[in-house]
């Protein structure tokens, strides 16, 4: 996850178990807080921003305690009765690294030329979600895409249909916390001269 996270409880159990306070807590990596109280029954919120916390792995839980005072851990979204379950989360605040390059050193490629596009991505805490996704985008705004597996190259080799001028590639790697990489850089197609 990464950005604000949001966590509910509707408790809705007998007059034996009947809330008269709670808390959420969050420990992990070494945070241990109480990130929500409340002293009401039905429905108790909590919600933590994670971009104020480091990546990595935590443990959300809710203690709550009852008209006899016996308190103990409810399950997230459990219904009525007091049990011992944690919910655990991965937190991920930071974009895929990678690497991107262009077959073209001079980033001049000539019409009925190629380029071919170069990227890859990880993420040690999340991991990316699915391929990559690289683009070429042409003068007139319009976009050619190929999706690629890490490591791999996507060929490009109809440039000279839309004819000379600037063109952008960018490669675009998302993690399974939403946090996209974007990588870009900008080349020309040319008309190459006869001698």
């Amino acid at each position: 996850v990464s950005g604000p996270v949001n966590f509910q409880i509707r408790y809705t159990g007998g007059y034996d178990y009947l809330i008269t306070n709670s808390s959420w807590f969050l420990s992990g990596n070494g945070t241990n807080t109480t990130i929500a109280t409340s002293n009401t029954v039905g429905v108790i919120n909590a919600s933590v921003d994670t971009t104020k916390l480091s990546d990595g792995s935590y443990i959300v839980n809710f203690n709550a305690t009852n008209e006899s005072g016996v308190s103990g851990v409810s399950g997230i979204g459990g219904m009525g009765s007091i049990f011992n379950s944690t919910v655990n989360i991965t937190i991920d605040n930071n974009v895929p690294t990678g690497s991107f390059s262009l077959s073209d050193d001079d980033n001049v490629v000539y019409t009925r030329g190629e380029q071919i596009v170069t990227c890859s991505a990880d993420d040690d805490v999340s991991r990316v979600n699915g391929q990559l996704t690289v683009e070429i985008q042409q003068p007139s705004g319009d976009v050619l895409t190929k999706n690629i597996n890490s490591g791999g190259t996507a060929t490009f080799n109809d440039l000279d249909l839309a004819g000379t001028g600037t063109y952008t590639a960018r490669c675009k790697a998302t993690d399974f916390a939403g946090n996209q990489m974007v990588k870009s850089q900008d080349f020309e197609v040319r008309v190459r001269s006869s001698s």
